[in-house]
């Protein structure tokens, strides 16, 4: 039980799922421990916001709602999502980023030669939420590069995410490197190989409202690894704040015109 081991606090990573939340919200009360809860994802006010909300996610929202009250203190991924957090439940909710365990990090010092012609570029992650459409279009933008600069560019894609049999023919049509799912270990060692790393939003308002507080835990990894990031989405949401107000990499805004998302790669 959980009992035995005597916890002195519960820290509740939420999820989309009730039953977590009161999970975490009895044994904080049995137990008679603080609970401090940390969101990575917003399902709240996305919840909240839609027009049609069933039965099943109203007892969702009243437990989100009580775990947030009965809190010692309430943690979120981004600045933008505290804000929003903290006007809604009129209680403080402080930032904490992803944490990153710098022991396995093999950091890249790559030095360049200005003759340099063949890049690799790199999108580790889902292809879901409408990020397989914003992939083919930045491949796009990836291909105009190439023959305005002559140069080659390897655009290598991993992610888990099983692909239709249309879709593996658009990525073949756009000369994109698909490797399927990678383990950590083999993730790591592509890692070592390439040159820019990518985080991909949509740009679809429907995605982009799933989207628009949450902060990709893949930003901070890719930075950590010290390779240059390249965003490419709207420039609304958090995770693409979060690159062009920090100045963390080269931002694409996704919604400008081709020519121009071409020049900032350029």
């Amino acid at each position: 039980q959980v009992s035995d081991f005597n916890p002195e606090e519960i820290f509740l990573v939420m999820s989309d799922y009730k039953f977590t939340i009161d999970i975490a919200l009895k044994l904080s009360k049995d137990l008679n421990v603080p609970l401090y809860i940390y969101v990575l994802d917003d399902r709240y006010m996305m919840i909240k916001n839609s027009l049609f909300i069933s039965c099943l996610k109203k007892g969702y929202l009243k437990s989100f709602e009580s775990a947030v009250n009965k809190s010692l203190k309430c943690c979120c991924i981004g600045e933008l999502m505290a804000d929003v957090y903290t006007g809604e439940f009129n209680k403080k909710f402080q930032v904490l980023p992803n944490p990153i365990d710098f022991n396995e990090v093999q950091f890249a010092n790559r030095v360049y030669q200005n003759n340099k012609t063949f890049y690799r570029v790199l999108y580790a992650g889902g292809l879901t939420l409408g990020r397989f459409d914003a992939l083919l279009d930045f491949a796009k933008v990836v291909k105009s590069t190439e023959k305005e600069l002559d140069i080659s560019i390897d655009f290598l894609v991993c992610s888990g995410d099983s692909l239709s049999n249309d879709q593996l023919l658009k990525i073949e049509n756009l000369s994109i490197n698909f490797l399927g799912r990678l383990n950590h270990s083999e993730l790591n060692e592509l890692y070592e190989t390439v040159d820019f790393v990518t985080h991909l939003e949509s740009n679809k308002s429907e995605f982009m409202k799933l989207t628009y507080l949450s902060i990709s835990t893949k930003i901070p990894e890719c930075l950590a690894k010290g390779i240059c990031l390249i965003g490419y989405g709207p420039s609304q949401l958090s995770s693409m704040k979060l690159i062009y107000e920090n100045e963390l990499g080269c931002y694409i805004d996704s919604n400008s015109n081709f020519k121009s998302q071409c020049e900032h790669m350029i």
